[in-house]
């Protein structure tokens, strides 16, 4: 029993860190894919030559442009 305490002790870190790992990358390429998506669709917006403002970025963004 001890044994397999010892063992699963010593592997226990490595298989969190994986995990943490994978984690952080799939949120990662997650928002990569949603800055695309943001990126992609303000290229439009512009094209159309219309006024379009993304939420949260673009408050800051008209206050700085503002000075």
């Amino acid at each position: 029993m001890a044994f397999v305490v010892l063992i699963v002790s010593t592997q226990l870190p490595s298989i969190v860190g994986s995990l943490v790992s994978l984690l952080m990358t799939l949120i990662w390429v997650v928002f990569c894919i949603g800055i695309l998506i943001a990126w992609v669709l303000c290229l439009i917006k512009a094209f159309q030559s219309q006024y379009f403002k993304l939420p949260i970025i673009g408050n800051f963004a008209e206050k700085f442009s503002a000075k």
